[in-house]
């Protein structure tokens, strides 16, 4: 476990990068433009707190402080209450984590005060005991760059997706910082729009899900303006409000060549069972009057409709669907007597040899509405 650096140590080391926060603080004040200035700390820029450990109820300190939380790569809900813990009870790693917030001017003025008092070496203050336990763990505070906006992968993606497709857009994910403010999160599309107007592309999907603090965007950038990605430059590379530019997430079933062939073991039900399904399958669209599965599948369309699965491609779907009702055919075990319920999340694409989720679509948006569509219903 790392041990804490002193004040002093702290104070040389890490002067230069609160005073030019001061400056920055100094600057928004005095009515200063900082949106040119990538390295300054703004409101509307993302500040990263790198530490050499995890530093327990951070987010909460920091809240109080007058920042916005945004995001850590630790789950610090199990923190021990206990507030002069600096460590989760069972952290032993020394790897720098990122405690990112979007700052408040005035919350940029309170930590820099708690910062010249730990620098003094002044004794903790009850209300802020967690600063005194991160200022002893800082390894550096940053503003979030383009480096951090540019997914590792969109490399090698851009260029084998204009290798096989070079006449096509290439289609991206944003994802968004997700703004506690709802008016700030609607705003978010706004931003997009006029993002996708500078460098000529489309918004595809825009998605915003509070629950688990998600809003993000599927996009399609011409060719040269994904280039341009590569080396961490463009429009989107510099977009604050944006978190991450990565690769457009897809999810493709295994190829299969054919059906099912098995015979059931029984005949099947003359009629759907009235009682209400207890078992839901979020899958491909399956074949309804496939043997195995006549009038034991209900299919309720969300996302992906029939049209856009050919009878002849359902394959995943109608294979997990047996799957659930009839276990393992050769096992000759008496089907489920309820319903399954079907709720297509894959579609046989035109072009495409497996079953994916559609390309116009945000998976994590398409589960969400599927989830709350067999919970709670949609739209009445």
């Amino acid at each position: 476990m790392p041990k804490a650096i002193s004040w002093g140590e702290q104070a040389s080391k890490l002067s230069g990068t609160f005073q030019r926060l001061q400056n920055s603080v100094s600057a928004i004040l005095g009515g200063a433009d900082l949106s040119t200035r990538p390295a300054e700390a703004s409101p509307d820029r993302a500040l990263v707190f790198e530490v050499i450990g995890p530093v327990a109820n951070f987010v909460r300190a920091a809240r109080l402080a007058g920042l916005e939380w945004l995001a850590e790569d630790y789950d610090t809900s199990s923190a021990e209450d206990d507030e002069d813990s600096e460590y989760l009870e069972d952290e032993s790693s020394e790897e720098t984590l990122l405690y990112v917030t979007m700052p408040t001017i005035s919350g940029l003025q309170r930590v820099l005060m708690l910062w010249g008092r730990f620098i003094r070496g002044a004794s903790k203050p009850s209300e802020a005991v967690e600063w005194w336990n991160l200022f002893g763990y800082l390894k550096d505070i940053r503003t979030w760059s383009a480096r951090d906006r540019i997914d590792p992968s969109i490399d090698s993606y851009v260029e084998r997706m204009l290798d096989r497709y070079p006449e096509r857009p290439i289609r991206l994910e944003l994802d968004l910082w997700f703004r506690d403010d709802e008016e700030l999160r609607a705003r978010a599309r706004d931003y997009v729009d006029a993002l996708m107007v500078t460098v000529g592309g489309r918004v595809l999907d825009f998605a915003t899900i509070p629950p688990i603090r998600y809003q993000a965007a599927l996009v399609e950038l011409p060719g040269a303006q994904a280039r341009v990605l590569r080396s961490y430059n463009g429009p989107l590379a510099d977009a604050d409000r944006i978190m991450r530019v990565r690769p457009q997430s897809l999810y493709l079933s295994g190829r299969r060549d054919s059906a099912l062939t098995s015979q059931p073991s029984s005949s099947p039900p003359t009629a759907l069972d009235t009682r209400p399904p207890i078992v839901a399958l979020l899958d491909g669209y399956p074949v309804q009057d496939h043997q195995l599965l006549a009038n034991r599948v209900e299919v309720e369309e969300l996302d992906v409709t029939a049209i856009m699965s050919p009878v002849a491609r359902r394959f995943h779907g109608t294979a997990m669907a047996s799957l659930i009702l009839h276990g393992d055919l050769d096992a000759d075990e008496q089907p489920i007597d309820r319903v399954l319920k079907v709720l297509p999340i894959l579609a046989a694409q035109q072009g495409l040899h497996e079953e994916c989720t559609p390309l116009e679509r945000l998976p994590v948006a398409m589960i969400y509405r599927a989830v709350i569509a067999l919970v709670a219903g949609l739209d009445g």
